[in-house]
């Protein structure tokens, strides 16, 4: 998992990219996506559909503040 901040608003992601296996973590953010390092591929924070590719997706984990913590939620 890849977490981000944007806005203020922590989002965790799955971490690997699944158009040719790059580290999103080493991404970075516009515009609301993470960028994967490798090829460019845009992943949204939000939903992970990928507007590079619509047939692409990463998983998207929902983080719940707990105190000075995050839980991943279901």
């Amino acid at each position: 998992m890849a977490v981000f901040k944007n806005n203020g608003q922590l989002y965790g992601i799955q971490n690997i990219c699944p158009h040719e296996g790059g580290q999103l973590c080493n991404g970075w953010i516009e515009g609301g996506e993470v960028v994967c390092p490798l090829h460019r591929y845009k992943f949204d924070l939000k939903t992970g559909a990928c507007s590079t590719d619509p047939k692409l997706k990463v998983r998207v984990f929902k983080l719940v503040a707990q105190g000075d913590q995050f839980l991943l939620e279901g």
